[in-house]
């Protein structure tokens, strides 16, 4: 029975003792396909880290040619000289003539204020000026009159003083004679000519004394002319002033441009400082904050090429036209104080204008605060 039991099982026991060396074969070595697949990944493998060291060594070599040419910064934006526009009056808004985003040419009309309160005093300064005219054709004419006065009493002293003259030419020839012989002329005779000397000398005293009166009112009438040119003048000023707070009651474009922050309408009142809108000019610029370390490359005319961030695939040529003489941080509200010990170095930041030398395109939306990327080719 052992022998028949053993037979069955020792053929099994057999067959599995030939199928062991296979199975560890299979499991140990491997076979020449997988051997080829390992191979080739590793093939592979070389290959992609050659190509990302040669594509790594390409871009490296051309950051560093191109930091040797080139110098960039994305701490730029678009600037302009943009105008807060303010009355100069107070009063009510009468007519608003623009609307927000509005394009605007050089005078043209903005808003009208209300002239009612400054009507009166430039009506009262035509009439000032209009009364001192008047008073100064009084005076004038006063003036005339005084002259002529003056002119006829100063001829009105001729005759006493003729009169005069020959009195004292008869009182001397008289004395003269008495002198050579007293019988010839009486004593008389010579006090009689004493007489006339006297009388004819204070004849002529008071008309002279008449001429300078009447003459002294030929000077109160220039005086008085002299006061209403004054009159005339203080009355222009007063009008002057009157028509250019009327003229204020319009406020115009000073420049082309667009009108932007619009924050009145039509019966707003207003005072004088107080902001209404603001004028977006059409010439803008870049306002560029290059690193301190990076001025020495850069010099007043380098070309600098400009991409903004609302057009990507787009870029405007420019030049760099000047540079602030202050870093930025000087600027600010409330500027850094190093006079301690834990003081850290930081490089600065100092702004540059940078000028497009071609005209803006019209179908670009550009204005103040847009982002900008600013390159400039130094070499």
């Amino acid at each position: 029975m052992s022998g028949d039991g053993g037979g069955p099982n020792g053929a099994k026991a057999a067959g599995g003792d030939r199928n062991a060396p296979s199975n560890e074969t299979s499991q140990g070595h491997d076979t020449p396909e997988n051997a080829g697949e390992k191979s080739s990944r590793k093939t592979w493998i070389k290959i992609a880290a050659i190509v990302a060291i040669v594509l790594i060594a390409i871009f490296g070599f051309r950051a560093w040619n191109h930091s040797r040419h080139y110098v960039s910064t994305e701490d730029a934006y678009l600037d302009a000289q943009v105008v807060r526009i303010s009355p100069q009056i107070a009063g009510t808004i009468q007519n608003l003539e623009v609307d927000s985003n509005q394009p605007v040419d050089a005078g043209d009309l903005l808003l009208r204020i209300s002239p009612d309160t400054i009507l009166p005093k430039l009506e009262g300064g035509r009439a000032g000026v209009a009364n001192a005219q008047a008073q100064l054709g009084e005076a004038r004419s006063r003036v005339t009159s005084a002259q002529a006065a003056c002119r006829a009493a100063r001829s009105q002293v001729g005759e006493p003083a003729s009169k005069l003259s020959e009195a004292q030419s008869d009182l001397q020839r008289l004395e003269q004679a008495r002198a050579r012989d007293a019988a010839t002329v009486a004593a008389q005779d010579v006090d009689t000519a004493r007489s006339a000397v006297a009388s004819a000398r204070a004849a002529l005293q008071s008309a002279r004394a008449n001429a300078d009166q009447v003459c002294s009112q030929a000077q109160s009438a220039q005086e008085a002319v002299r006061s209403a040119q004054a009159g005339i003048a203080s009355a222009k000023a007063e009008r002057q002033g009157a028509q250019v707070s009327f003229d204020q009651s319009e406020i115009r474009a000073p420049f082309p441009g667009w009108i932007a922050n619009l924050t009145v309408n039509t019966g707003s009142y207003v005072t004088p400082g107080s902001q209404v809108m603001a004028l977006v000019p059409k010439q803008i610029y870049v306002t560029a904050n290059f690193k301190e370390t990076d001025l020495a490359k850069l010099k007043v005319g380098d070309p600098v090429t400009v991409e903004i961030d609302a057009y990507p695939d787009r870029e405007l040529n420019a030049k760099i036209a000047s540079f602030q003489r202050a870093a930025g941080q000087e600027f600010q509200l409330l500027p850094a104080q190093n006079a301690t010990g834990n003081f850290v170095k930081v490089v600065q930041r100092v702004p540059v204008r940078i000028e497009f030398t071609d005209p803006l395109p019209d179908d670009m939306i550009l204005g103040p605060g847009m982002s900008v990327v600013p390159t400039v080719r130094y070499r």
